[in-house]
């Protein structure tokens, strides 16, 4: 059975989170309002996931206890849901520890589709079985930390639950094109192309942002994308 914390300060949205997560099977569920709260139950209990809110309450000492618990890993993998638009503080979510974003408002299947992928993460973070070796292209490696994120020429990629699942396509598909409805598979239900597109573009960047002459990542119009090996 795998243990998932939820940390979320409105009272509304934490019953509805229970409620979505409760038709996920063979789990337990803790639930926390606020910062002292989790702290408590992550002090008696070892968490497969952890959902928190970025923003607990309005006061300046406690705004971003989201983050801070993040950065002391109290789970496995960490889920951040957050209302917030501001891309820096969304940044910073991503670089702690994170495997995925989810921005509230959120449609209740996305939300559903994420936690599922995260305790499959967790899963395979716990696993003394590695993955299966695969031949990855050249540049391209598993993070011998967790076998669910990439490395790029040494350096962690930084990557949603979803995006991850892109890449992990592309890559096992090396010099073959993967077609547009392999890949949106990978999408929570009822995204299409042009969220493809989008995450794509996102992947793209994450590497850049690695390595300024990326470009393995090449598209085939009409068709899909395929990783081809750098010229």
């Amino acid at each position: 059975m795998q243990l998932i914390l939820v940390v979320e300060d409105d009272s509304a949205m934490r019953e509805h989170m229970l409620k979505l997560i409760s038709e996920v099977t063979d789990i337990q569920v803790d639930a926390a309002a606020d910062e002292a709260g989790a702290r408590e139950l992550m002090a008696s209990k070892t968490y497969d996931l952890a959902i928190l809110d970025i923003e607990l309450g309005q006061a300046t000492l406690s705004r971003f206890a989201g983050l801070k618990l993040a950065a002391e890993k109290p789970a496995k993998v960490v889920l951040f849901v957050s209302g917030t638009s501001d891309t820096t503080l969304r940044s910073l979510a991503s670089y702690l520890y994170t495997y995925d974003f989810i921005s509230k408002p959120f449609e209740d299947v996305d939300f559903l589709v994420k936690v599922k992928r995260s305790l499959e993460a967790a899963q395979l973070t716990q696993s003394a079985a590695p993955l299966p070796k695969l031949e990855l292209p050249q540049g391209l490696e598993r993070s011998p930390n967790n076998q669910m994120k990439f490395l790029w020429q040494g350096k962690e990629v930084q990557l949603s639950v979803t995006e991850l699942g892109i890449v992990d396509q592309l890559a096992r598909s090396f010099g073959t094109v993967v077609v547009h409805a392999k890949l949106e598979s990978s999408l929570p239900t009822g995204r299409g192309a042009n969220a493809l597109a989008s995450h794509i573009r996102n992947i793209r960047l994450a590497f850049r942002d690695k390595d300024p002459d990326f470009s393995e990542i090449s598209t085939e119009p009409g068709r899909g994308y395929i990783w081809k090996p750098r010229a």
